[in-house]
Formats: C-alpha cells, sequence, structure tokens
C-alpha cells in the first residue's frame, strides 16, 4: 500500500513540475514575440508503471464479471418482460375476438331462437285451426238439423167476441235431419194478410208469434206435428176465404238447442198461400232469407 502511494505522490509531482514548465516558457514565449526552440527544449513525458494489488484486482474483476452478469440478466429481464407483454397483448386481441365472435355468435343464435319460436307458434296456431275446424266439421256432422214441412191449410169463417170473425190454421211437421236430438225446439211464425205482388218487410223473429212443439224433445230422423193459428178481423170473410183480392203470407224459423248445448236457428223462410181451381190449397215460399242457419 505504501509503494503505491509513493508512486502516486511521484506522479503527481512530476505533473506539477510538467505545469510549471509549461507555464514559465509560456511566459518566455511572450515576452520574446513568438520566438521558435528547438524541440529538445520541451520536457518529454514519463511512463509510469501503475502497481495494483492482486486482492484489489481480483475484487475488481469480480465486480466487474458481477456487473456484467446483472447486465446479461437485466437484458433477459427486460426480454422476458417484453414476451410477456407481446403474450398479453396477442391475448388480449384474442380475448377481444372471442368477445365479437361470441357476441355474433349469440346474436345470431338469438334470431334463430326467436324465428323457432315464432315458427313454433304458427304450427300451434295451425294444429289448433286444424283441431276446431275437426271439431267443427264434427259438430256439424252430429247435430241436429231441423226444417218443417207445411201440411194442411185452413181458412174459417167465425164470430168471437173480440170482433175476430175470421181464423187460419196451418198444420206444420217439424222434421229432425240430423244425427243427434233437438232440444227444446220453438216455431216463430207470422201469419199475415196481403194483396198479391205487395211487398213485406220481413219480420223480426222476437216480434213473431211462438209456438213450441208438442213434445219439446225431437229424436233425429223423427219428427213432430204442431198446428200453427191466427185469427184477423176482415171486412168480407168469405170473399177472403175464397181468396178473392187478398192472399195470405206465412213466415217461420226454428229456435232449439243441440247436443253441444249450444242455441241454433233455422232459415227465416216466407212464402204464401195459394187457392188453385180444383179447391186445393198449397205454400209457395219466396226465398231464403239473409238470416242463414247457424
Amino acid at each position: 500500500m505504501l509503494a503505491r502511494l509513493g508512486v502516486i505522490a511521484l506522479v503527481f509531482g512530476l505533473a506539477a513540475s510538467l505545469g510549471q514548465a509549461q507555464e514559465q516558457t509560456g511566459d518566455t514565449q511572450r515576452q520574446a514575440g513568438r520566438q521558435d526552440y528547438p524541440p529538445h527544449l520541451f520536457s518529454r513525458p514519463i511512463a509510469v508503471d501503475v502497481i495494483e494489488d492482486k486482492a484489489e484486482a481480483e475484487a475488481r474483476k469480480r465486480e466487474e464479471e458481477e456487473a456484467r452478469q446483472r447486465e446479461i440478466e437485466d437484458l433477459a429481464a427486460q426480454k422476458g418482460m417484453n414476451t410477456a407483454t407481446q403474450s398479453i397483448e396477442a391475448a388480449t386481441r384474442d380475448m377481444r375476438d372471442y368477445a365479437l365472435y361470441s357476441t355474433i355468435l349469440v346474436g345470431v343464435g338469438t334470431v334463430l331462437l326467436l324465428f323457432t319460436l315464432f315458427l313454433t307458434r304458427q304450427a300451434n296456431r295451425a294444429a289448433q285451426a286444424a283441431v276446431d275446424v275437426t271439431r267443427e266439421m264434427g259438430k256439424k256432422q252430429a247435430r241436429a238439423y231441423l226444417y218443417i214441412k207445411i201440411g194442411n191449410f185452413e181458412i174459417s169463417v167465425v164470430d168471437n167476441a173480440d170482433s175476430s170473425n175470421l181464423v187460419t190454421r196451418v198444420v206444420v211437421t217439424v222434421a229432425n235431419s240430423g244425427n243427434t236430438p233437438a232440444y227444446s225446439p220453438v216455431i216463430y211464425y207470422d201469419i199475415q194478410e196481403a194483396i198479391p205482388n205487395q211487398i213485406i218487410p220481413l219480420p223480426n223473429p222476437e216480434t213473431m208469434q211462438k209456438t213450441p212443439v208438442n213434445n219439446g224433445f225431437i229424436p233425429p230422423n223423427e219428427d213432430s206435428t204442431t198446428r200453427l193459428s191466427r185469427t184477423f178481423e176482415v171486412d168480407d170473410p168469405v170473399a177472403f176465404q175464397r181468396f178473392d183480392k187478398r192472399i195470405i203470407r206465412f213466415t217461420y224459423c226454428i229456435n232449439f238447442l243441440d247436443e253441444f248445448d249450444e242455441e241454433r236457428w233455422t232459415p227465416i223462410i216466407s212464402g204464401t198461400f195459394h187457392h188453385w181451381p180444383k179447391g186445393s190449397v198449397s205454400f209457395l215460399p219466396d226465398k231464403i232469407h239473409e238470416v242463414q242457419e247457424n
């Protein structure tokens, strides 16, 4: 250690001497007005061998090795961090793409699900409609169908206390052409005097006379006979009886309950009775009107 300090002191002494010599030379040159001198007059640098302690050299070497190793490790760590960062970025992009694809697939699946539900609902509606149609067809095939057959028609001259002097009677037969019974049948009818070719508005069934069918029950493919009548007050009952200038209009329909406990109405039918030369009377229907059977 003392030898190293001696060497360092010697080096500093030589440097100081060299500096003083250069300052003196500079002053001399300025005084002489830039006078040149031979090169051998300047002092030359002295080579100094620095003697370093072996332990310190090894310590310095170790420190350099450790510093180099730390640099290598730091570089490796930076590379690892860079690789990890790139991996995170790639994973983030993959997650973003996956989320986008998942959203698209979920949207497509939702649309397909809604479309499937719509088709299922339409199919259910079609099936329900088919069931309703089948049920309705079954009801129509099984239910009762009533109609009236016109029988005898009579006009009689009477002398009643209420001033009525003419009575008309119509024998009708209510027949059931269906496959199930008809319950509580009621005949709604109206017998009116009219002039030939006279247009008479069709009456509302609720304003007509009504007569229940005798037994209140008509089995399938059977019938029941009922007599309908109405009295009039006319000026000349005898002439009326001969259908002179007057005719009798007959309008009717039937209300009943079918096997399925549904109320039914037959079409409203109207027509006139005509007296033929040989004395027979027949009913000529006009047409089936707008109120159809239900």
